[in-house]
């Protein structure tokens, strides 16, 4: 969470926990019912990352969801994936076109993240070709239900510029729908 120089770029690199918990407990607390959920980080809507125009983004997601009360739509208890909605995840590491070549959508652009395993996704936070331009955006689970059970949170990429007084001043609200129980 910083503010933005006009030339100096980042690599921001972020680790992603991806869990099964509940609801009972300071940031992850629901509707006043305990119930299953998953969480990024051990929280309730997961972290909001802040990155600036022009910086490299690395997320590497680790899969700790084991058999658990949550079941995705395909059966399976412990896969999950990260799709960044409204990022083209284009223009890093050895992409040199139009991609993207993983975007979280199991079994169409990228096998889901087993139990164990991690997986590393990386986009530029760039207007070059609309891949990630300046704006806020978020991120959740592909997978099942899982979206609606936890595995969400906030990107914000900032323009080249951003001033402390305007980080003072900035407020980001994430909503989402809630059900009492796990779906």
């Amino acid at each position: 969470d910083r503010v933005c120089s006009q030339d100096k770029s980042r690599t921001c690199k972020f680790t992603f926990h991806a869990r099964a918990h509940f609801t009972d407990t300071e940031g992850r607390l629901g509707s006043g019912h305990n119930r299953s959920v998953l969480t990024f980080n051990d929280v309730l809507p997961g972290p909001t990352l802040y990155v600036c125009e022009g910086d490299k983004v690395e997320v590497t997601l680790e899969n700790h969801i084991q058999d658990g009360p949550i079941t995705n739509a395909d059966g399976s208890p412990n896969t999950t994936t990260i799709h960044f909605h409204g990022i083209r995840e284009v223009g890093f590491s050895n992409q040199t076109k139009f991609g993207p070549w993983s975007d979280g959508v199991p079994y169409v652009n990228q096998c889901p993240v087993q139990y164990k395993e991690r997986f590393q996704y990386f986009f530029h936070a760039t207007r070059e070709n609309m891949n990630a331009p300046p704006g806020t955006y978020w991120y959740h689970s592909h997978v099942g239900a899982q979206r609606t059970n936890g595995l969400e949170g906030v990107l914000v990429i900032r323009e080249k510029g951003y001033t402390e007084s305007q980080r003072d001043r900035d407020l980001v609200v994430a909503l989402q729908e809630w059900y009492d129980s796990p779906t």
